[in-house]
């Protein structure tokens, strides 16, 4: 076990579990002079959205499952890198990356005047920094393992 293959399973771990994390903050979060007034995280979003409020509700749960196989390959990694497995972290990673994009652009697309941009929070910036985190460490890994 080499000390990169240490450093890109790292990278994939600490991915996987900022995504965990980060479906649990606040994805959106409004506020009036100061005062929070409304928030969604994205745990939120799969728990109310059964009722027909979210057309794609089970995306965080998708997340979620996404989440823990890449925290399950970089363990497999920090034993023992494989091009296979990197390829598996990188479609991982880009998922971690669309879905919530994909998501949250669905949830305001009929909103007339308002960004879906408009109001992100640090939950959905951390997601996005996990699959950031996922992907480099994957694409590290596939070039080093032999």
């Amino acid at each position: 076990m080499s000390g990169k293959g240490n450093v890109y399973g790292s990278l994939i771990l600490i991915g996987g579990i900022l995504a965990v994390v980060a479906l649990f903050l606040d994805w959106q979060s409004v506020s009036v002079m100061g005062t929070k007034v409304f928030s969604l995280t994205g745990w939120d979003i799969y728990t109310e959205g059964g009722d027909g409020s979210y057309e794609y509700y089970y995306i965080p749960l998708v997340l979620l499952a996404l989440a823990a196989v890449a925290i399950l390959a970089s363990l497999v990694e920090l034993a023992r890198s494989s091009k296979a497995l990197g390829a598996l972290c990188i479609l991982v990673s880009v998922l971690i990356i669309v879905l919530p994009v994909f998501l949250m652009s669905d949830l305001y697309s009929g909103a007339t005047g308002y960004s879906w941009t408009d109001d992100l929070a640090a939950g959905f910036y951390m997601i996005m920094v996990a699959g950031i985190l996922v992907l480099i460490g994957s694409v590290a890994s596939m070039l080093k393992s032999d």
